[in-house]
């Protein structure tokens, strides 16, 4: 998740769904959301976390299975 800026041919406005996740994102970063990403390979659900290089990274540790 450290290309926002990147959008699929299915957004139909795609300033709207990049701001969406970013905002949501920034929202929700370090907290105990938890999100289920189901366009990616398993494990698809973890707490969003910062990556120090910028960017979020997925961290799926701590879900129960």
């Amino acid at each position: 998740m450290t290309r926002l800026d990147w959008c699929s041919s299915a957004d139909s406005d795609q300033a709207a769904g990049q701001a969406t996740r970013e905002g949501l994102l920034a929202k929700y970063v370090d907290s105990d959301v938890l999100f289920i990403g189901t366009h990616f390979a398993t494990p698809t659900a973890g707490h969003v976390k910062h990556l120090d290089t910028g960017g979020y990274w997925l961290d799926v540790g701590n879900v129960a299975p």
